[in-house]
């Protein structure tokens, strides 16, 4: 992320096989800039470009006798919700209130078990739902790009005062889905 008032953060999604090297190339980056972001690359100092590849990945089994697994330990999940760190402070904060009360004596040692079937399933639902956000932001289809660009336009156009907002005050609460 970005302080408010000290820069810009530019994101794009790369051609398919290109190395780092040329992806990152100052040549390249400028040339997103110019047609992508329409930015005069000129007036900016880029502080860094990188190639950034996303994944979805969980530990088979986050606890072997008395060592647990958490947050990035146990999973890694792609960044578009930005839930990842969020993730595991929730891990931590289910496991911390569990193993006080073992170590004080208050809770039998098997409430430990619980630990990662009660995280598993909510992080198996936000990594999926972080998975069909970035193929929604990422889509390559220039049809279904279109439309979703028109859909958030209608969106933001409307706000709480149209028909999106009357649904979403009604309880639906998820963007559209659209293929990849």
């Amino acid at each position: 992320t970005v302080p408010p008032g000290s820069g810009f953060r530019f994101e794009f999604l790369l051609e398919g096989g290109l190395s780092e090297a040329e992806a990152t190339s100052k040549e390249r980056v400028h040339r997103m800039l110019r047609e992508c972001a329409e930015v005069d690359p000129e007036r900016l100092h880029v502080k860094r470009a990188v190639v950034y590849n996303f994944h979805a990945r969980r530990a088979e089994h986050w606890r072997v006798g008395p060592i647990f697994l958490a947050g990035d330990a146990a999973h890694c999940m792609p960044p578009f919700q930005g839930q990842g760190m969020n993730s595991g402070i929730r891990d931590a904060v289910n496991l911390a209130w569990k193993l006080a009360l073992v170590l004080r004596g208050q809770a039998a040692e098997e409430i430990l078990a619980s630990y990662e079937p009660e995280r598993r399933s909510n992080l198996q639902q936000v990594t999926e739902d972080s998975i069909s956000l970035g193929k929604t932001v990422m889509m390559r289809n220039p049809v279904l790009t279109y439309i979703r660009d028109w859909i958030f336009d209608l969106w933001t156009r409307l706000g709480d005062s149209g028909w999106l907002g009357a649904m979403h005050h009604s309880g639906w609460t998820e963007p559209p889905h659209i293929g990849s």
